[in-house]
């Protein structure tokens, strides 16, 4: 499962949006904290993980076993073409080379 990418269906393209909360639930929870330093607010994300299930992991990056975890039917959408692919009966793969291309 790590050695590929899903790209869109449609278009084939590989810039993919996971959207968590498109039916208005998530597992991910999402806030703004201000760096004290620099004054400008910072997303922190955290969410549930196949090795921890409390709200203090943190979920700025995720895979697709993460998402698999949490969500039986993601959402993701294309950013190229716009595509709604719904779930995992809309995308297709790509294997992922060397060059992580």
């Amino acid at each position: 499962m790590n050695k590929n990418k899903i790209v869109c269906t449609y278009c084939k393209s590989d810039k993919i949006t996971y959207l968590p909360d498109v039916f208005g639930q998530s597992w991910v929870r999402h806030h703004y904290a201000q760096n004290s330093k620099t004054g400008k607010f910072e997303l922190r994300a955290t969410g549930s993980t196949p090795k921890k299930n409390d709200d203090t992991d943190n979920v700025n990056v995720i895979n697709r076993n993460i998402i698999n975890w949490n969500d039986s039917q993601p959402f993701f959408s294309c950013e190229d073409c716009t595509a709604e692919l719904d779930g995992y009966n809309d995308i297709d793969y790509k294997e992922i080379n060397k060059d992580g291309e």
